[in-house]
């Protein structure tokens, strides 16, 4: 291997031991210590340490806090379970109908990937008060769970809509022509087919559900609390480091465990995220076409109508027991920013830059896994994995655990540092995912004929390499950036004071009873991502378009 190859994977490691490896040990060395900084006291002051098991000991012997990891598996399999159920006639109309119904819907729906969980549950407490608290289901699972799958189903109906254009048909009619009847067909040949993408989508959205902290704070009742907010009420109000780290900590093993599944599940996957199966099978009933398109049409309204109340809400002063609010005005506006005077460009600063790191760390690993074979790949592959496995209050605490120290405390307290690389990891997997798929679906061939031609490295990587992934590092940008936007579990815990963004202004206007300037808070962001995830999502298409022609 060549020096130079040693010395980009060796800038690799070094970033991804202070991004994940070295949060991640401390993070579970604080669950055994109870005290934060642990893995630093290790070194300098071993004798303030008290190791122990404790953490693990009281949940495990506790019917209260065993019944959080229920209650957290409960929440995330019931809302893969409906939302694969709810987008399946979504994927079948994206997938396999000729109608440009679909291109207005899928829109819509690709764009409501930038209103988050908190925004939608904002939507249904607002509601709520419009109808005079006549609508307190919502503070129940049941409310929890539709509000939960509502925000995943974008999610799902992308990776499903994946695994119906990767269908190779010409099998199918293979199995068919060979005497297998049709059932056995279904179960031996499509649904094997089928099954990478559906299960990457459930795992996607199981990980987002986990992980979710801002709505379970919101509706669920103190009957059913899950990991992430009995971990926190632990640390904010208890101070209890030790038990708060150890429930993360399980919630991180049950994530990498799906994790681990849904690889050994899915080791046949299809070769590109775009490419298309071969012989496309129609759908040309008139009878299947029309419930498909209203049915998806019904769905792609939420967006817009999460959206408006948003809106009208945060355009009014009174809303209560009228179609529309009352006392139209912008005071709402005037007092959200007015309490968080820096919000707008904390937001706009932090995701952007988190965007921009998260796509310059996934080129270099994706580069370098094209150019140099597969001898790093494994080992950055499970890194990734790890990622994965961390949702956004894991990626929080562990960062508070090793980072808020007399050392680097300052890039906790007086720079927002720890909050953008906070942001990085916490999307790095998803990134380095797309931009990976756009390098591995290019030929070796253009590699090789670029070095016959006397092309040097940096002439391949810019002028062929670079026009060719523009798609897959646009989609890695779009998402980091937009899904930084409305973080509210790594922000909460490393924000500095004067750097409040609008998710966690508007979710403390919302909880202090404010509900018209939260919703004002709400919309501002719904306004800087909803187009900028309109704009990168068409021209993504059309880039895509031009790269196949």
């Amino acid at each position: 291997m060549r020096n130079k190859e040693l010395s980009i994977y060796a800038i690799i490691l070094i970033i991804f031991s202070f991004l994940i490896i070295l949060p991640l040990l401390s993070f579970f060395i604080t669950s055994l210590v109870g005290v934060p900084n642990g893995i630093i006291l290790i070194f300098t002051d071993p004798s303030k340490l008290n190791f122990s098991l404790s953490g693990y000991e009281t949940i495990f012997s506790s019917r209260l806090y065993t019944r959080d990891i229920t209650d957290t598996l409960i929440m995330s399999l019931s809302v893969v379970a409906l939302s694969f159920v709810l987008s399946l006639p979504i994927a079948l109309l994206f997938s396999r109908v000729e109608t440009r119904a679909k291109i207005v819907i899928r829109t819509i729906l690709m764009i409501s990937l930038a209103i988050p969980g908190f925004i939608i549950a904002y939507v249904f407490i607002i509601m709520n008060s419009i109808a005079g608290n006549r609508l307190d289901l919502i503070y129940s699972f049941y409310g929890l769970v539709g509000v939960m799958t509502i925000a995943m189903i974008p999610f799902m109906v992308n990776y499903i809509t994946l695994s119906f254009n990767n269908l190779d048909y010409r099998l199918v009619e293979a199995s068919l022509a060979n005497g297998n009847s049709k059932i056995r067909t279904f179960f031996g040949v499509t649904i094997p087919l089928l099954t990478p993408g559906i299960v990457s989508g459930m795992v996607i959205v199981f990980l987002l559900t986990t992980g979710s902290l801002s709505v379970p704070l919101l509706l669920a009742p103190a009957s059913f609390q899950v990991l992430s907010s009995s971990a926190y009420t632990q640390l904010f109000s208890f101070f209890n480091w030790r038990l708060a780290t150890a429930m993360l900590f399980i919630l991180f093993t049950i994530n990498l465990i799906a994790i681990i599944l849904q690889s050994h599940l899915s080791r046949r996957a299809f070769a590109t995220v775009q490419g298309k199966g071969f012989h496309q099978k129609m759908i040309r009933r008139k009878a299947v076409i029309i419930p498909l398109i209203i049915y998806s049409s019904v769905i792609s309204i939420l967006p817009i109508i999460e959206i408006s109340v948003i809106g009208l809400s945060g355009f009014s002063t009174r809303w209560i027991l009228s179609l529309f609010p009352q006392n139209a005005n912008t005071s709402s506006f005037s007092n959200a920013i007015s309490l968080y005077p820096f919000s707008i460009y904390s937001t706009i600063i932090t995701t952007i830059l988190a965007g921009a790191l998260a796509v310059l760390i996934s080129v270099l690993i994706s580069y370098n896994a094209k150019v140099s074979g597969n001898s790093f790949r494994r080992l950055l592959n499970f890194i990734i994995m790890l990622a994965f496995a961390m949702s956004n209050i894991i990626i929080g605490i562990s960062f508070l655990s090793l980072y808020n120290n007399k050392y680097t405390g300052f890039m906790i307290d007086k720079i927002p540092l720890m909050m953008i690389l906070g942001y990085t990891t916490g999307r790095l997997g998803y990134a380095s995912n797309s931009i990976s798929i756009s390098f591995d679906s290019l030929s070796n061939s253009l590699l090789e004929a670029a070095r016959i031609m006397g092309k040097k490295g940096y002439d391949i990587f810019t002028k062929i390499l670079l026009p060719l992934v523009l798609p897959g590092i646009l989609e890695g940008f779009l998402f980091v950036t937009v899904r930084s936007a409305i973080d509210y579990g790594s922000t909460l815990f490393l924000a500095p004071q004067n750097w409040y963004t609008l998710a966690l202004s508007s979710y403390g206007l919302i909880t202090t009873g404010e509900l018209h300037a939260g919703s004002a808070a709400a919309f501002i962001i719904l306004l800087i991502v909803v187009p900028i995830s309109a704009v990168i999502y068409f021209f993504r298409q059309r880039t895509f378009q031009e790269i196949q022609a």
